[in-house]
């Protein structure tokens, strides 16, 4: 298809119907013979959005075409192409002998579309990923079917591999992925999460000097539910910010308690990526501390390292104002990224949280000792205080202490502690025994 093309008058293919094809694709089943197979292999162009973003959404169905056009010249004749979403097409592969030949037909598919596209003078690869599902005259719910190859499409794009073909035990997963996230935007709409707060050790006074707040999740029929779980589902589906600002709400509205008993604490709150591509969370955290009356040095976000390293203006500039705010940051599971020194430098931080998977074994690998210790004294020039995570006997802290390690927690000074217990940890603390 010529350049020129992608101004003139679109062809009714580019109207995406998924209607049409339901209907062809049921009328296939219903005069195919029983021996036979029809294969539906279900096409993401993810480059759509992009050229859409960037040229015009005429580029982008211009590219559609383009794609339309290679597709009708490399399957059978009796083989049709739809439109049935923005970046998305699917062929109709009628009347196949086996499932192996939906196979041979994907990598067709696949090779016929690997080449770059002209439009407007630029070149793009579309990077398709492909679905596949089967039916037959005996299976023959067209909707089904269209779904099992979109389950089969977005399996090749979890896996990065360029398609798949639709088993069932593929929508068990994916059920129980949707009805968790169905069930924590309820959980945090009715507030029902819960903040733990797990103590802070200050090894040079011996006095608890912070807490880390951690969200907790007890599902009302299938228990507790880890942070491991839920919080990649709160990133993924787009309300990590509103977890993240519950989360701090109530570990603010706690906070006059613990500082009751412990005048000088400091809250730490952790921070997802994403919380930092909002625009106003300063203005909003702010405003918090304001609410609970709570300083702004009082208050440490903790990050994880791979955030805040990933050269990204947006995390750099957030970082800025948030400090000029008066609040603390601090890089989480330190050690487990790769670090740039000079990013490291220039960060506005102020602490290093070291990850737990060199604490828990440094007394037992030379290597991780090794790495904590000079973990340390990378943090030390460059003025910034240390946190140890994951401390679980004291032998381990008596180290850490001989390392010069300012901070540490872990199960060996005390377990999260829910908001009654931490007062009443904070007010009875008189020191580790011996």
């Amino acid at each position: 298809m010529s350049e020129e093309s992608s101004a003139a008058a679109l062809p009714a293919f580019l109207l995406p119907d998924h209607l049409d094809f339901l209907a062809e694709l049921a009328a296939v089943l219903g005069s195919v013979s029983s021996d036979s197979k029809v294969g539906v292999a279900l096409v993401s162009l993810d480059c759509v959005a992009r050229i859409d973003g960037m040229m015009g959404y005429r580029a982008g169905d211009s590219l559609c075409a383009q794609v339309a056009g290679m597709l009708s010249q490399s399957l059978k004749p009796e083989d049709r192409i739809f439109r049935v979403g923005r970046n998305e097409m699917v062929c109709l592969l009628s009347s196949l002998p086996s499932e192996a030949h939906a196979v041979l037909a994907a990598h067709k598919i696949l090779h016929t579309l690997d080449t770059s596209l002209c439009i407007d003078g630029a070149y793009f690869y579309a990077t398709p990923f492909v679905g596949i599902a089967i039916g037959s005259k005996e299976n023959g719910d067209a909707d089904a079917i269209l779904r099992q190859a979109n389950v089969a499409m977005h399996e090749a794009k979890r896996r990065m591999d360029r398609f798949a073909i639709y088993e069932a035990i593929l929508d068990a997963p994916r059920l129980m992925q949707f009805q968790l996230q169905t069930d924590l935007r309820n959980a945090i709409a009715e507030n029902a999460l819960d903040v733990y707060f797990q103590p802070k050790l200050d090894l040079r006074s011996g006095l608890i000097s912070g807490v880390e707040t951690l969200a907790r999740w007890e599902h009302s029929s299938k228990g507790a539910i880890s942070p491991v779980r839920f919080i990649p589902v709160a990133e993924s589906s787009g309300f990590i910010s509103d977890l993240t600002m519950r989360v701090l709400n109530s570990a603010l509205c706690h906070f006059d308690a613990m500082q009751a008993v412990s005048a000088h604490l400091h809250l730490a709150v952790n921070l997802s990526p994403k919380d930092l591509q909002e625009r106003h969370l300063p203005e909003v955290i702010q405003q918090m501390l304001g609410i609970w009356n709570v300083p702004a040095n009082s208050l440490t976000l903790e990050l994880t390292e791979t955030a805040v390293m990933e050269d990204d203006a947006m995390y750099g500039k957030s970082l800025e104002r948030l400090k000029e705010t008066g609040i603390r940051i601090s890089i989480d599971d330190f050690g487990t990224g790769y670090s740039s020194m000079s990013r490291l430098r220039d960060l506005p931080i102020d602490e290093l949280k070291l990850d737990m998977s060199f604490v828990k074994n440094m007394r037992t690998s030379f290597s991780d000792e090794k790495i904590v210790r000079s973990m340390i004294a990378l943090a030390h020039d460059l003025e910034l205080l240390v946190v140890a995570e994951g401390v679980e006997d004291q032998a381990t802290l008596q180290h850490l202490k001989e390392l010069g390690c300012d901070l540490v927690q872990g199960y060996h000074v005390s377990k999260p502690l829910d908001s009654e217990g931490i007062v009443d940890f904070l007010a009875g603390w008189k020191g580790l025994p011996g």
